[in-house]
């Protein structure tokens, strides 16, 4: 098979790059002719095996005659570049939904409507998959778990490694992992807990980055003992979880989609204390998922309870030790060569598929979303450019030529409410509603519409349903806030 990667930034490494270019490595070691086409130069702390090429834009696919091959998008900004290659099968890599970043608010739509477009998505966890599925529907959609490299991660052989440790034992190493600057990863949380933690006992904190650590950060560690890792590559992160005594991860919400750090940390022998949220739960088998014993769980944000669990596993050696073995359990599940062999599967399904079907028709599909998405692009700019009123045209072609597309009635619902053609703008509106599930992007803009057409109630309405769908933004709950003031 041909199989071309689309990365937009390999410069840090991301867990999400990661898996990327190891899965690319792995399927070129099998055979397949794979390219990983970046935006970026090649990654320092890794040296890919496959074809990698450093690319202004992706339109260089067809140079590398990516046509009648596989085409993956790793992150929703990259997908539309799958569509429109003759013959080419578009996928979207799903490593978790960035609708529910509370950082991309204002790009809520488009990040929607890239999910809109006609593309298989991938999906690494169960509970991603009906996140997605919720919003988007389920159709053209396979679940394909993480896996671990289980030649590299695996426990320690040390004697002095199971607590109690602490005063008078060395201090406990606590792992935390992920880039301080993103809000879901809630790294400052963990910080807090350590910190708390610390006066009970000794503590050492193990802090891995894919990005630099800041002063900004290391202004929150106070009296805290850190030992500073940025950019780990795989070897060496192995070898620093078998130095961990706890492992703490934090995360937040919904964007997190699975956390590889924790399987690893488990793989390796390190009793987990995990937030208690959906992705956590998903690992290992339906058992796993039903004991949920796997992991300390407590509640998200709250430093205290983190704390405090850091210290029981520091004291109690049969729980620690529970903890480690089930994690060891989990983490079996999750192997690379598992994780490569389903994609795999997927990948020849969709050529098999293609090879049974007309391409001229299998095409069309793809062909239309990549001229539907460029006419909506090309509407905003105008409508940036030169104001709304000179976008209307392009907008009611987009409409004219793609009448099935949700998108394109949306565009000219929201440009047609800044020219206050409210009329035509709720009618534009209501033929996008029919065509696509409600998403929180769909109510937040009901709600903006039925603002402006002077409906204050049924604006709160709207807006308290694109909360209940999960808007991540903060913006949306001031403006709620406004609008139950105007009612009472």
């Amino acid at each position: 098979m041909k199989i071309v990667y689309l990365v937009d930034d390999a410069v840090h490494p991301w867990g999400g790059v990661q898996v990327v270019l190891r899965q690319a490595d792995a399927l070129h070691a099998r055979g397949h002719e794979v390219t990983v086409l970046c935006r970026s130069p090649a990654p320092t702390w890794y040296e890919p095996r496959c074809t990698f090429a450093t690319v202004d834009d992706f339109g260089a696919i067809d140079a590398i005659d990516g046509s009648g091959g596989i085409l993956v998008g790793t992150w929703c900004r990259t997908v539309p570049s799958t569509l429109g290659v003759p013959n080419a099968i578009p996928v979207h890599f799903c490593q978790g939904y960035e609708g529910d970043d509370p950082q991309h608010e204002d790009h809520l739509w488009t990040i929607e409507r890239i999910y809109r477009l006609p593309a298989h998505k991938i999906v690494i966890s169960d509970f991603l998959a009906r996140r997605v599925a919720s919003l988007f529907g389920d159709r053209e959609m396979t679940v394909v778990p993480y896996g671990i490299r289980d030649d590299l991660f695996g426990p320690s052989t040390r004697d002095d490694r199971t607590p109690p440790r602490g005063r008078g034992h060395g201090p406990l190493r606590v792992g935390l992992i992920g880039p301080y600057d993103v809000p879901w990863k809630d790294i400052k949380v963990g910080i807090e807990a350590l910190r708390i933690a610390s006066g009970e006992r000794g503590i050492e904190v193990v802090r891995v980055s894919p990005t630099p650590i800041t002063d900004r950060e290391r202004a929150t560690w106070g009296d805290l003992r850190v030992e500073e890792h940025t950019a780990v590559d795989l070897e060496r992160m192995a070898s620093l979880y078998r130095t961990l005594d706890v492992f703490l991860g934090t995360s937040n919400g919904g964007a997190e989609g699975f956390f590889l750090p924790a399987v690893e940390a488990m793989a390796s022998g390190v009793p987990c204390i995990l937030t208690d949220i959906e992705c956590f739960h998903t690992h290992g088998t339906d058992d796993d998922r039903l004991r949920a014993d796997h992991a300390m769980f407590v509640p998200v944000g709250d430093a205290g309870a983190m704390a405090r669990a850091i210290n029981e596993l520091a004291v109690d050696r049969s729980l620690w030790s529970q903890l480690a073995k089930r994690g060891l359990e989990v983490a079996s599940h999750h192997t690379f060569s598992k994780h490569v062999d389903a994609i795999e599967s997927v990948f020849s399904k969709l050529v098999a598929e293609r090879s049974t079907t007309d391409c001229a028709v299998a095409g069309s599909a793809s062909e239309r979303g990549a001229m539907c998405n460029r006419m909506i692009d090309s509407a905003l700019i105008t409508r940036k450019q030169s104001g709304a009123h000179a976008a209307v045209s392009l907008a009611r072609a987009a409409c004219t030529l793609t009448p099935n597309s949700a998108d394109a009635w949306l565009c000219l619902a929201r440009i047609l409410a800044e020219t206050a053609d409210l009329s035509e703008a709720r009618s534009a509106f209501e033929r996008a509603r029919a065509l696509c599930h409600d998403t929180p992007e769909i109510a937040w803009f009901e709600g903006r519409l039925a603002h402006v057409e002077g409906d204050t109630s049924e604006a709160a309405r709207c807006y308290e349903r694109a909360i209940g769908l999960g808007h991540p933004g903060t913006r949306l709950r001031s403006e709620l806030a406004n609008l139950e003031t105007c009612i009472c």
